[in-house]
C-alpha cells in the first residue's frame, strides 16, 4: 500500500493511480454483486453498515452452541455466504469512495484488520470447543459410569431391602413364637415357684421343730455343764491347797538340797585348784624331759650323720689312692715283688 498511497496520508499520488483503483474496485463490486446474489432468496436485505470490530459475546450471546454455529455457516449455508460477500462490498465500496474524495482507504484497512481479529477469535473457538469437547466427553465417561455406580448401587439396596424384609417376617414369627413359649415359660415358672415356697415353708417347718429339740437338749446339757463345772472349781480348790503344801515342802527340800550342794562345790573346787597346781607342775616336768629327749636325739642323729659321713668319705679316699696307687698301695721297686703282688692279685 505505501507504494501506491502517500506516506503522509495526503492522497493518491497520481490520478492516474486513483482512476486505476477506481475502476479495479468497481469491476470487483460487479463480480461481487453477481456472487452475491447466485442461490440467495430474493427478499433477503443486505444491510450497509460498515465492518467494525465485534467481540465473540456481541456476535453470538443469543446463539447456543458458538462453534458449531460458525463451522455450519462456514460449510453449508449459502446465507452466511451472502452476508460475507454483503461485508466485502461494503468495504471495497468505502474504501472506492474514500480514494475518490479523500485519496486514502484508512477506513478499510481498519475494516480488513477487524476482519482478521474476528478471524482469530473464531479460530480460538474452534480450539477451545475441541478441548471443551474433550472435557465434556471426559465428563460424560464420569456421568456414565457413576449412572452405572448407581444403578449397581440402587440394585444392591433393592436386594438388601428385600432380605430385610425377609428378615423382618422372620424376627415377626420368631416374636410370635417367642411370646408364645414365653407365657408357658412364665405359667411353668409360676408353679415351679410356688412348690419350691410349699418346700421352703416345709423345710422351714421340720427346721423349728429340730431347733426346738436341739433348744431342750442344750438346756440340759447347760445344767448338766453347771453342775460339772462347779464340781470341778471345787476339785480344783482342793488340789490348789494340796500342791500349795507340797509347794512349801519342796521348797524346803530344795534349799536344805542347794545348802549341802554348795558345800559339796567348794570342796571340789578347793580339790580341784590342787589337782590344777599338781598338774602345772607335772606338766613342767614333762615339757622339760621332752625338751632334754629331743636335745639328746639331735645330738644322736647329728653324731650318726658324722659318722657316716666320716665312713663314705674314707671310704671313697680309699678308692681314690687305690686307682692313683696313692700312700700304701703305691707300686715298690724290684721285679720279684712285682710279680709276686701280680700272682696274688689273680689268685
Amino acid at each position: 500500500m505505501a507504494c501506491i498511497f502517500g506516506t503522509d496520508h495526503s492522497g493518491v499520488k497520481t490520478v492516474f493511480l486513483k482512476t486505476s483503483l477506481r475502476s479495479i474496485f468497481n469491476e470487483c463490486l460487479y463480480q461481487l454483486y453477481i456472487l452475491r446474489n447466485i442461490n440467495v432468496e430474493n427478499d433477503i436485505t443486505f444491510p450497509d453498515e460498515i465492518v467494525e470490530y465485534r467481540s465473540l459475546k456481541e456476535r453470538y450471546e443469543d446463539t447456543e452452541m458458538h462453534a458449531d454455529y460458525r463451522i455450519n455457516l462456514k460449510s453449508s449455508n449459502y446465507n452466511k455466504l451472502a452476508t460475507d460477500i454483503n461485508r466485502l462490498i461494503n468495504i471495497i465500496r468505502e474504501g472506492n469512495e474514500e480514494i475518490n474524495f479523500g485519496g486514502t482507504c484508512s477506513g478499510m484497512v481498519g475494516s480488513i484488520a477487524a476482519i482478521n481479529q474476528m478471524r482469530e477469535d473464531d479460530m480460538q473457538l474452534l480450539r477451545q470447543k475441541v478441548e471443551y469437547e474433550e472435557e465434556i466427553e471426559m465428563l460424560r465417561c464420569q456421568c456414565e459410569e457413576e449412572r452405572l455406580n448407581n444403578i449397581q448401587t440402587i440394585d444392591d439396596t433393592n436386594t438388601k431391602i428385600q432380605k430385610l424384609k425377609f428378615e423382618v417376617e422372620d424376627v415377626r414369627v420368631y416374636g410370635r413364637y417367642e411370646i408364645s413359649f414365653f407365657k408357658n415359660w412364665e405359667a411353668a415358672r409360676r408353679e415351679q415357684n410356688c412348690m419350691a415356697c410349699d418346700a421352703k415353708e416345709t423345710l422351714h417347718s421340720s427346721t423349728m421343730a429340730t431347733m426346738t429339740n436341739k433348744i431342750e437338749l442344750e438346756n440340759r446339757c447347760h445344767l448338766e455343764l453347771e453342775n460339772f463345772i462347779e464340781e470341778s472349781r471345787n476339785d480344783s480348790l482342793e488340789g490348789i491347797q494340796y500342791w500349795m503344801k507340797h509347794y512349801d515342802e519342796e521348797i524346803e527340800k530344795r534349799d536344805s538340797d542347794m545348802m549341802n550342794l554348795k558345800i559339796e562345790i567348794e570342796k571340789i573346787t578347793e580339790e580341784y585348784a590342787r589337782m590344777k597346781d599338781t598338774y602345772e607342775l607335772r606338766k613342767a616336768a614333762i615339757s622339760d624331759y621332752m625338751e632334754y629327749k629331743r636335745i639328746k636325739k639331735e645330738k644322736e642323729d647329728q653324731e650318726k650323720m658324722e659318722c657316716q659321713a666320716a665312713t663314705k668319705i674314707q671310704a671313697w679316699w680309699k678308692g681314690v689312692m687305690v686307682r692313683k696307687k696313692l700312700g700304701p698301695y703305691r707300686k715298690k721297686k724290684g721285679k720279684g715283688k712285682s710279680k709276686t703282688k701280680i700272682n696274688k692279685k689273680k689268685k
